[in-house]
């Protein structure tokens, strides 16, 4: 909404701003409010109203996409800022790249479905997923970290020197969905060979905007 708004400025339309910048404010109180739960946010709250995504859970006690999303927003204070890319480096970060959740889930969970029964480390159940990932370093350019923004954002590539093609078994011309997590062993770190995946948009976004600086504006 926030990145809408210079167009909505643009064409005069004082209603329609307004109604924006209401919006706007009362879903960065609630977030704050409801979703920071001490060191990180949470990821949401259940049928019954009970937050996930924080310690007292037996699995699943961080989600990368919770702490990033509030920073790309604009909605998280410079505190919360700094804490939620501080727990990423602490329990998600590993050599291959950023872990979606940490620790994985073991067992079916019914309050959270399908995520939960997912083959550990695979897929959303643990892996290092690259879409997610260019969210965190996009977080990372936001909270003005470059250097933890790079990164993150060089663990994605198939030539990651941490994670070579001779370990991932990737021809390094594409960008795979994710690879294989921490607990997948003897996968780990190894392609999963899927193109089904929105990384290279946001890669290429990345790289061209917030790294480069060549930024679409509404003049």
């Amino acid at each position: 909404l926030k990145l809408f708004l210079p167009w909505v400025r643009q064409r005069r339309d004082s209603k329609r701003e307004k109604e924006i910048e209401t919006i706007i404010a009362e879903l960065s109180s609630a977030v704050e409010e409801h979703g920071w739960k001490g060191d990180r946010y949470c990821r949401g709250y259940d049928d019954d109203g009970n937050p996930f995504g924080v310690e007292t859970d037996k699995d699943a006690q961080v989600w990368l996409n919770a702490q990033t999303w509030p920073i790309l927003a604009g909605i998280a204070s410079p505190e919360h800022t700094r804490q939620a890319i501080n727990i990423v480096e602490k329990r998600l970060e590993h050599p291959e790249g950023l872990a979606l959740i940490d620790p994985v889930f073991q067992s079916p969970n019914p309050r959270l479905g399908t995520i939960s029964v997912r083959n550990q480390g695979s897929r959303v159940n643990g892996s290092f997923y690259n879409h997610a990932s260019t969210f965190a370093a996009a977080a990372a350019c936001a909270a003005k970290a470059g250097d933890v923004a790079y990164r993150w954002l060089k663990k994605i590539t198939p030539l990651n020197p941490e994670n070579p093609p001779e370990r991932n078994l990737q021809m390094p011309v594409w960008f795979s969905n994710y690879y294989f997590g921490p607990i997948d062993e003897p996968n780990r770190g190894v392609a999963s060979m899927m193109s089904n995946t929105g990384t290279a948009s946001w890669f290429l976004w990345e790289v061209m905007e917030l790294f480069l600086g060549i930024r679409v504006t509404p003049d």
